[in-house]
């Protein structure tokens, strides 16, 4: 079997640590005239042919006690994308994992960050906090969702370490991100955030979130208008009070209907028709939209008809009783009392 085939080290797409590149190679060497120790990266104690590039996919045969022998760091940091493709068991990942650290003495470079793919997710918060994420490009290839669910813990270390290392955050790479990595912000990263969707949140994350965007954009409170502009992607979260707030607020905010449809059922008030505002008449047209039924069966039809004025359909009947008598048109009206029958 070559070695060069193996080892060669201009067929890996980095530098390996502590080698001695030298004419054993076939060529001059960079750094010496002695040949490259091999010692340090063929397996020893392997029972099997060691695994290389070109057999990688070998590694699914094995123990994990021989993967450990027959797998070499070099191979598999070379061919680590192909390797992550596999159907690895936990025990597999948590040997890979070992062996990209011992390849990696000093800590894994930036530009290796983005290859773990899956394998980060098997990093400690505490390894995580060492790791040299300072591009906004590496912090969003490692949130991928391609790589498998992060726990909540390791997200905010990650995101931790990007803002420590002079990160900054802007709406595009929030919103690239997604899903439940908006769910993490936290209230001075929510200050920055520009227009983001948290749709996917759940209903008790999207009411924290709210507080959190409430507490940031307090100083704008005395603008109804730019308020709303900058609270509104978190108005899923928000409380009837608040809602009746902005209805209230003397200012048409004029909410479109996407805002509206997001807001949870369980807080809207009667009082829609100063929240959308010119918009209003939208409303009719999503009137089959599961919140806005849910909505809906809350409401008096009479209210709906009277408030809105709109033709929606699907509101409670009235109360047995509460409904104005008709007036009787033919019945004697009662002639007024002079006014000296009072005293």
């Amino acid at each position: 079997m070559a070695l060069e085939g193996l080892y060669h080290p201009h067929s890996l797409p980095f530098t390996l640590p502590g080698a001695v590149i030298g004419a054993g190679w076939g060529g001059e060497g960079t750094q010496g005239t002695h040949p490259l120790c091999l010692a340090q990266f063929l397996p020893s104690g392997c029972q099997t042919q060691p695994i290389t590039a070109s057999t990688i996919e070998d590694i699914l045969t094995l123990s994990p006690e021989q993967l450990e022998l027959c797998l070499s760091s070099a191979v598999l940091v070379e061919k680590l994308e192909d390797v992550l493709d596999l159907p690895l068991t936990t025990g597999m990942l948590q040997i890979l994992k070992k062996k990209v650290d011992e390849f990696f003495p000093s800590g894994i470079p930036e530009e290796q960050l983005p290859r773990l793919g899956s394998l980060s997710r098997r990093f400690s918060e505490q390894e995580i906090s060492r790791w040299p994420v300072t591009s906004r490009a590496t912090l969003s290839s490692l949130l991928s969702p391609s790589g498998g669910q992060w726990d909540d813990g390791q997200v905010q270390q990650l995101l931790s370490r990007f803002l420590a290392l002079g990160g900054s955050w802007s709406g595009a790479l929030l919103q690239e991100m997604g899903g439940t990595v908006l769910c993490q912000l936290r209230e001075e990263q929510i200050h920055t955030a520009g227009q983001l969707d948290i749709s996917s949140c759940s209903q008790s994350k999207k009411e924290q979130l709210y507080g959190k965007a409430r507490e940031a954009f307090a100083s704008l409170g005395s603008s109804p208008s730019s308020y709303f502009c900058r609270i509104r992607p978190y108005l899923g979260g928000a409380p009837a009070e608040d809602l009746k707030d902005l209805a209230d607020a003397g200012v048409a905010i004029n909410m479109d209907l996407g805002t509206f449809l997001a807001l949870n059922p369980q807080e809207l008030v009667l009082d829609v028709k100063h929240l959308l505002g010119e918009n209003l008449p939208e409303l009719k047209g999503a009137e089959h939209e599961p919140s806005v039924q849910s909505w809906l069966h809350k409401q008096f039809q009479q209210e709906l008809d009277c408030e809105l004025g709109i033709g929606l359909q699907g509101g409670r009947p009235e109360p047995a009783g509460t409904a104005n008598p008709p007036l009787t048109l033919l019945s004697p009206i009662p002639a007024l009392l002079p006014l000296s029958h009072l005293s």
